[in-house]
């Protein structure tokens, strides 16, 4: 999804075969116009000035204005409170809202929500709810599913793509990180290990392109620590490579790099 610029009418010379004016519809890509977008928020501000006092027979048009307003401006507490009551209420379901919430961060002023990355750990909470351990003292009490892990990785590495250091989507990650640390700490043989070798892989990769990335940096030595106490290490090695080792490979490539050093410190 990307919101792209004026009313739509601009795009239809270029894309006459499109259906879906004026939104945008192409190869997978599905484009909101600017206007259009900004327009109904303004309408729906007017109407819905409040989501606190709104009665039952109109939730679902203030469901449909909330998700309107999400997308302008998915810093909206009251917006996204309003979707938390909806849940309480049984009135939206859990993957539907995780679904959304995938859709808003694509867009990449969205990405950077502080409030966006918060209400999706709260409906994962909710989905995949976990009782707290003793001596536990996360914030977080869910137990991830390995494909539902994955797809968190996958969500965080689309939002840096679109807004580079991110570092509201990392801090997001390194939740996800924790819950595959404690799996593997509780399941012995779990398939989150193997995860573990894969998400080292794919943050070598992520370092060594997006060298100024300093959010990737220290995602990547929480990464290392984790596997280090796990006694993990990547497929095909015996070991885990030295993590000093690695940033120092990095910084005889790119001397001039704050955020290797930083790394290595």
């Amino acid at each position: 999804i990307e919101i792209i610029p004026g009313t739509g009418a601009e795009w239809q010379a270029q894309f006459p075969d499109n259906q879906h004016h004026p939104f945008l519809l192409s190869e997978g890509h599905f484009g909101i116009p600017e206007k259009i977008l900004y327009h109904s928020f303004a309408e729906v501000v007017r109407v819905y000035p409040s989501f606190r006092r709104i009665e039952a027979l109109d939730s679902d048009d203030a469901l449909l204005a909330s998700s309107v307003i999400l997308f302008a401006n998915s810093d909206h507490n009251s917006a996204f409170n309003f979707h938390k009551r909806m849940i309480l209420e049984g009135r939206l379901d859990e993957p539907s809202e995780l679904a959304y919430i995938k859709l808003l961060a694509m867009i990449p002023k969205n990405s950077k929500s502080s409030l966006l990355w918060h209400h999706r750990r709260w409906v994962l909470e909710r989905l995949f709810p976990a009782t707290p351990l003793d001596g536990d003292d996360s914030e977080w009490h869910v137990h991830l599913p390995v494909d539902t892990c994955e797809e968190e990785v996958l969500i965080v590495t689309r939002a840096c793509q679109s807004y580079r250091r991110n570092y509201l989507a990392w801090a997001h990650r390194s939740f996800v990180l924790q819950q595959m640390r404690k799996r593997c700490l509780t399941d012995v043989g779990s398939e989150y290990k193997s995860l573990f070798s894969k998400e080292y892989q794919n943050m070598t990769s992520w370092m060594e392109s997006h060298i100024s990335d300093h959010s990737a940096a220290q995602y990547l030595c929480q990464l290392q620590r984790a596997m280090e106490e796990l006694n993990l290490h990547p497929v095909g090695a015996m070991t885990l490579p030295s993590p000093v080792g690695y940033f120092v490979e990095l910084i005889q490539t790119y001397p001039d790099h704050e955020t290797l050093w930083l790394g290595l410190r």
